[in-house]
């Protein structure tokens, strides 16, 4: 055993909400306590002390297992164990990461060591403990008096001024281009938003607009990569804006399948509103790793939420914009993984996710916790409300608008919903009497591309149309379609379409798959759905929280579900019974592209070239190609080979096909313009692509 080892063993330490007492090699979180075997906690140990970075399986084995010949398996095994048991206690997360060919890495912060003392030292005789009692009483009334007072005075006397009930919308803007991410002034009298343009040669560019009350706009900044943040300083004088550039050109559409190289510049402008002038600019330049959320700690001290290089945990840093000096905050025990931080007059609010839910934790100014809020859903966005009195909680997937109270009470606020738009960004205006937001509006048509590169339209029409599958066989294709505020499913036969069914409650369908057996599985809202084909009518709910699923495979035979599920910023594999409920987890890293038959699901990792395949058959992970371009879309797979493009979704390849006999790609269909989504691909018939376009939206606002 190391020697870093042996000073973890005698310590106990906090893994997020997880204690970890290596002297019983024991974990405990929620109540519950779990035992590990001792080269399992070894082994966690070891992760931990090294937590910022990836650790070898050669490493792992020299220092855990010293001196003795163990194989890789060995390694694994304990890995195994341990995720297990961190999920038994914590829940479905990828907490110790694999990297291909690299090894793994802990994604929790270790914090709060404690040297545990012999038990002799501990011992304290009755005199002396009776000794105490009068004195230890009284602290302990000190004690609880103060944890009850210092919280109290940041929720109590919560003042309200800001509306929560709207009558009227309207478009602030409805330009030629495609506005999004309004953020107000703190005068109240401007809005800077993003405009994002198409530019010669089907390019596209990014703006940053200021508008005034007068509706006359300002063009700050333009750049050939996208702005994705925005951020007044709390005096007005200073706007931040993250700039995001991708290798290769911008993505018109995000998928998960891709981890481009990306590369942030942070900017400052100060500005002088009344002669639209820029006076100073400030720039903090490529950023390698990932830019979450941006807020003002004060007037010259910008607060990031962000990573730095791949498969770094996400952390907080401070930027002195005068100074130009960057320093990292020291993690907090109680949040291990921040997603977004926004700061009003020197409270923080902290947003993080626990099992895939949201927590909002309110921070003083000294940066202990006053006040906390689990969600029962993730959420992708949040902001001050100008009062202070809270935060908004925005989740894009389920299109809901919350309001936290610092004292921990929510509210629900209405937003206008109609299942053929997104709404994105809410933002209160500075004196809290009206709401704005982003209301994206895509629409596409479904073309066909055969064999022989000719291109038919499937759709024409001003319809959001999207998610096509081909049949099993090829000879029909089912696509969603959302027409008049309805979610319907439209079957494509011998040149023909009519509409097969239509999907009551309201709900936007999210995917779609066209199973073996012929029956369709979708999945709307929280629950998943099973169609027949051949029984007219015949739709019945067959699981229910899989509001973030995206299935791949259906087996009929024993009703069990292959999907991908997201948690957070990742997805893996699972498994589901449909009949009972029953699933479990197969993979454990962050999962890209997959596609399955019936013997099993072939996929990639994100960032990560190689393809696997889980074996249905086995119940076994295997490692089929280490060569196989990364970021690649996996279309279909038969008992020959796969079907696949890569280079992301708006970059695509030609379409290869992949042979399993010898390991080649052979070109299966030439594209002649990149610029497009494929869906589906059957190969008696081709592909079934979307064009990409930047979609439609205009930034509206409630009053």
């Amino acid at each position: 055993m190391s020697d870093e080892i042996d000073t973890f063993r005698r310590s106990s330490f906090t893994l997020g909400e997880m204690r970890v007492f290596p002297s019983r090699n024991e974990l405990e979180a929620h109540g519950r306590t779990v035992r590990l075997q001792p080269k399992v906690m070894d082994v966690l140990c070891y992760l931990a002390c090294h937590h910022e970075r990836v650790i070898p399986k050669e490493e792992l084995i020299a220092q855990v297992w010293p001196g003795r010949i163990v194989t890789h398996g060995s390694v694994q095994k304990s890995i195994n164990l341990l995720r297990k048991a961190l999920a038994e206690l914590l829940g479905d997360q990828e907490l110790v990461a694999h990297y291909s060919k690299k090894g793994y890495q802990l994604q929790l912060v270790p914090a709060d060591l404690e040297l545990e003392q012999g038990t002799a030292e501990h011992r304290t005789r009755p005199a002396r403990h009776l000794r105490y009692v009068g004195l230890a009483g009284v602290v302990v009334v000190l004690v609880v008096l103060a944890a009850y007072l210092i919280p109290a005075r940041h929720t109590l006397f919560i003042s309200e001024h800001h509306r929560t009930d709207f009558a009227a919308v309207s478009a602030y803007t409805s330009e030629v281009g495609h506005e999004r991410a309004g953020e107000p002034h703190p005068n109240n009298q401007h809005l800077v938003y993003i405009r994002d343009t198409f530019a010669e040669g089907n390019q596209t560019e990014s703006e940053l607009v200021i508008r005034d009350s007068d509706g006359q706009d300002w063009v700050l900044a333009t750049s050939s990569g996208a702005w994705v943040d925005l951020a007044w300083s709390p005096n007005g004088e200073f706007l931040a804006a993250v700039e995001l550039m991708y290798e290769g050109g911008p993505m018109l559409r995000p998928n998960l399948y891709t981890r481009a190289a990306q590369l942030y510049d942070l900017h400052v402008f100060s500005l002088d509103l009344n002669e639209w002038r820029v006076l100073e600019t400030h720039r903090l330049s490529q950023w390698q790793g990932r830019i979450n959320s941006i807020t003002w700690w004060d007037d010259d001290v910008l607060e990031l939420v962000a990573t730095q290089g791949d498969g770094a945990l996400n952390r907080r840093y401070r930027y002195a914009v005068q100074a130009q000096r960057l320093a990292a905050l020291e993690s907090l025990n109680f949040v291990s993984n921040p997603l977004i931080s926004k700061v009003h007059n020197g409270r923080t609010a902290i947003a993080s996710l626990h099992d895939g839910r949201t927590r909002i934790d309110f921070l003083s100014e000294d940066q202990s916790r006053f006040a906390s809020r689990q969600l029962d859903y993730a959420a992708t966005d949040i902001s001050w409300v100008p009062d202070g009195s809270g935060v908004l909680v925005h989740s894009s997937s389920k299109q809901m608008l919350t309001l936290v109270r610092r004292d921990g009470k929510v509210r629900e606020i209405p937003l206008p919903y109609r299942a053929d738009t997104f709404v994105s960004r809410p933002r209160y205006s500075a004196d809290g009497q009206r709401l704005y937001f982003a209301e994206e509006r895509p629409q596409a048509d479904i073309w066909a591309q055969n064999l022989e590169g000719e291109k038919t339209p499937i759709t024409q029409n001003t319809y959001l149309n999207y998610a096509p599958r081909y049949s099993p066989d090829g000879t029909r294709l089912v696509y969603i379609s959302v027409r008049n505020n309805q979610t319907q499913i439209w079957l494509v036969e011998d040149g023909r379409e009519r509409q097969l069914f239509r999907h009551h409650n309201g709900q936007r369908i999210n995917d779609i798959l066209w199973a073996h057996d012929g029956q369709l599985i979708y999945t709307a809202g929280d629950q998943a759905f099973v169609r027949s084909l051949n029984e007219a009518g015949r739709t019945s709910v067959r699981l229910s929280d899989a509001a973030e699923l995206n299935p791949i495979a259906y087996h009929a035979q024993s009703q069990d579900l292959y999907t991908l599920k997201l948690t957070g910023e990742s997805q893996n594999l699972w498994r589901i019974n449909i009949d009972t409920g029953e699933e479990r987890q197969l993979t454990f890293g962050s999962v890209a592209s997959a596609v399955g038959n019936q013997s099993g699901i072939y996929f990639q990792y994100v960032g990560q070239s190689g393809l696997w395949v889980w074996r249905a058959q086995t119940a076994e992970l295997e490692n089929i190609a280490q060569q196989f371009p990364r970021d690649s879309q996996l279309l279909r797979v038969d008992e020959a080979g796969l079907f696949y493009t890569y280079g992301g979704s708006c970059r695509e390849s030609d379409i290869y096909f992949f042979r399993f006999s010898d390991q080649q790609s052979h070109r299966r269909l030439p594209r002649d313009n990149a610029r497009v989504s494929t869906t589906a691909f059957h190969p008696d018939q081709g592909a079934l692509f979307t064009p990409c376009t930047i979609m439609e939206s205009d930034i509206m606002m409630l009053e």
